[in-house]
This record gives C-alpha cells, structure tokens and sequence, in this order.
C-alpha cells in the first residue's frame, strides 16, 4: 500500500502563483504542526498529485505534460479495468485516457456522499472482479478507504479522483479550471451544478 501525500512543502516554485497562494493558505502553523504529528520522518511518501499532473503547475507549454500522461497510460496499458466513479464523473468519456485497457467496466456511485453506499461498492467490486483487475477509483473522499480495502483483498487500486478532468483541461489547454461539458467539475465555477443527461 503506497501512500501518497500533497507536496505542498518547501519551494512552490513549480505552481502557479494562485494555487500557490492557496497552498500557504492552507498550512497554517497549526495545520503543519498536525502533519508533522501524524507523518513520519522514517517513511517514503509518494505524490499524491499523481492524477494532478497539469493545472496547477506553470509548465503548461513544454513536452512535461503530455509525457505525464503517457506514463499514466502505461500503468492500464492492456489491463482489464473497473472504473469505480461517481454518476457524473464520466472519466474517459469523449477522450482517449483508457483507449489502451483491454476491457473497461464501470461501477457507478452517487455523484457526491458516496460513503452512504460504501458497503454497496465494496460488495460490487470485490463481486465482478479477477485477482488481476486493475481498479481505478474516483469517487472523493470515499476512494481513500475503498482503495484500502480492495487491496487489502489482494487487488490492485488507485485512487486516481481527477485525472479526467486534467486530461480535459490538458488537452483544451486551460490555463485555469474550467467546466467540462457533461462531466462533474467541482473545482471550477459551475461545475458541480449544471450537469447535463449523458445518455451513453
């Protein structure tokens, strides 16, 4: 189990001057002296921006981004995955994120809340799933214990919550977040409210 952990200490050179900002907004003394309290100095810590690689860093212009995500698609390449994702999170859904698994099925919960049906997803994943099934899950706070407990079972997980969306963002080159049509936005304005039916 890899644990991965925001990298919001030291220089945030790499960042752009807002999510900079909303970064030293965050650490406030007490909230660095609560995450000292619970990491350890002793343990390798992974980056938790793994499904972040392009909005929030200034290098938008150079070869970083696309090579990021051709990385990423190397870990589904030829895989048969299950996409566990909120109703409207729609990943790979009018893109080519998942172009190269060799089978791709879905488990769908609620758009928001879902830890109201965590034992229902569980259940549903655990079901439907060889030993070998690669599982990538998007589902806000929920993904953290739900990809514990499906490797716990032996799987593998991830927890991969906004890839899509900086895919998307990647390849209209946004400068800034912004809705994407039919898919749930949470982090840009209007995004988490006007959401059409996608009938497919």
């Amino acid at each position: 189990l890899l644990i991965g952990i925001a990298d919001n200490y030291g220089c945030l050179s790499d960042y752009t001057h807002t999510d900079a900002q909303g970064i030293r907004e965050y650490l406030t003394l007490g909230e660095r002296y609560f995450q000292l309290s619970i990491l350890s100095p002793e343990k390798t810590y992974y980056d938790a921006r793994i499904s972040r690689p392009y909005i929030m860093y200034n290098d938008k212009n150079t070869d970083r981004p696309a090579n990021h995500f051709l990385r990423l698609k190397e870990i589904w390449n030829n895989r048969d995955v299950i996409l566990i994702e909120g109703s409207q999170t729609r990943a790979g859904v009018g893109n080519d994120l998942f172009s190269n698994t060799r089978s791709l099925k879905r488990i769908i919960g609620p758009a928001t809340n879902a830890f109201h049906r965590y034992d229902e997803l569980l259940y549903a994943a655990l079901d439907c799933a060889p030993d070998d099934t690669l599982f990538l899950v998007a589902l806000g706070p929920c993904a953290k214990p739900l990809v514990f407990d499906l490797v716990k079972s032996g799987h593998q997980a991830i927890d991969f919550g906004h890839i899509d969306i900086e895919y998307e963002w990647f390849l209209r080159h946004a400068t800034q977040r912004i809705p994407i049509l039919n898919k749930y936005t949470n982090e840009a304005l209007g995004g988490d409210t006007d959401i059409s039916e996608l009938d497919d």
